[in-house]
């Protein structure tokens, strides 16, 4: 694997060369949010976040506001939004559907992602989820992630127990799960992209895509916004909403140059060939803003005993005052 290690000048360059240029004036408001966190899970899924940050347009628009932006895992995403440690984040669909139910404080923003989460074993005796046993371990981003649901549906496509493999859930982070799978410590990692593409360059295998299990290209993920913040401040959360429709518009018309912003981001840990590949043959749809398919996938989290009640309507979830519904 190629890694690509720019060094903080050519980073620079490369976003000054690559960025889109938004003449904007700061905003003057007197209630300007003295800080503001932001948050997403790890992985390409999550690009628009990743180009908001290295653009760093949002801080120039708001040049009161003190800005943090963070890499974190799916459980401190829900616990940040309670405590309020967070104002903005992503999270899987799945989280976010269990967090309304128990009255966390936060509304949908848009789509994060339309990822395809798909099963990675090693082991070429494994051909299907069916060879796959109780007592193995199956890395998930957490026991509550979108990944679990994929799983537990695709066995019920297969005829069987969709709760089988419960047991054998572990939650570790994405890189940590590439690492153990490859090493064989796991048996197979429900995985999301970069990660799959990487196991399987290094020759794993997949079993299962979540865009089979449920016919459709379904949100995988969404950006969300606490509650009270955004009632508060509904300026702002427009502002950020606009320019993270021109972050996903970027990604999708300029993959190679996105391709670069990810690389530095990941500090040349990823690879430049693969992820420009994946940009270039998914960003049409990974990036898509409108939800789809956020209900359906609640009915069946209510059928699998994930949920007690599946929201009245998708407007109950969504934040009212967002100003952009989707690029798409």
């Amino acid at each position: 694997m190629t890694l690509l290690r720019p060094s903080r000048g050519q980073f620079i360059s490369q976003i000054a060369a690559t960025s889109i240029v938004l003449a904007a004036s700061p905003v003057l408001a007197e209630t300007a949010p003295s800080a503001v966190n932001i948050a997403h899970l790890p992985g390409i899924g999550y690009m628009p976040f990743i180009v908001m940050k290295m653009q760093n347009r949002l801080a120039k628009r708001w040049p009161q506001t003190a800005f943090s932006w963070q890499e974190v895992s799916p459980t401190v995403t829900t616990d940040g939004i309670i405590t309020g440690r967070l104002q903005i984040a992503a999270t899987g669909t799945t989280a976010f559907l269990i967090g309304v139910e128990k009255g966390v404080p936060w509304k949908m923003l848009c789509s994060a992602n339309t990822s395809d989460l798909p099963c990675v074993v090693i082991d070429p005796k494994i051909r299907s989820i069916a060879d796959l046993k109780p007592t193995d371990k199956i890395a998930v981003p957490s026991l509550t992630s979108s990944q679990t649901l994929v799983l537990r549906k695709g066995l019920q496509n297969a005829g069987l127990d969709p709760h089988s493999l419960d047991t054998a859930f572990v939650a570790l982070e994405p890189p940590d799960a590439v690492q153990a799978l490859l090493s064989r410590q796991i048996t197979a990692h429900m995985s999301a992209p970069p990660f799959y593409q990487t196991e399987v360059q290094k020759g794993a295998r997949i079993i299962l895509h979540s865009k089979d299990v449920f016919g459709v290209e379904a949100t995988m993920a969404v950006a969300v916004a606490n509650t009270g913040f955004a009632q508060q401040y509904p300026q702002f959360v427009a502002d950020f909403m606009k320019e993270y429709a021109d972050a996903a518009d970027f990604v999708r018309a300029h993959p190679d140059d996105a391709a670069k912003i990810y690389v530095a981001d990941t500090e040349g840990k990823a690879d430049l060939s693969e992820t420009t590949e994946i940009l270039r043959s998914s960003g049409g749809y990974l990036f898509r803003m409108t939800p789809r398919g956020v209900l359906q996938i609640g009915a069946l989290m209510k059928q699998m005993g994930q949920l007690q009640n599946v929201p009245a309507s998708m407007a109950s979830m969504e934040f009212a005052g967002k100003a952009v519904a989707g690029s798409d």
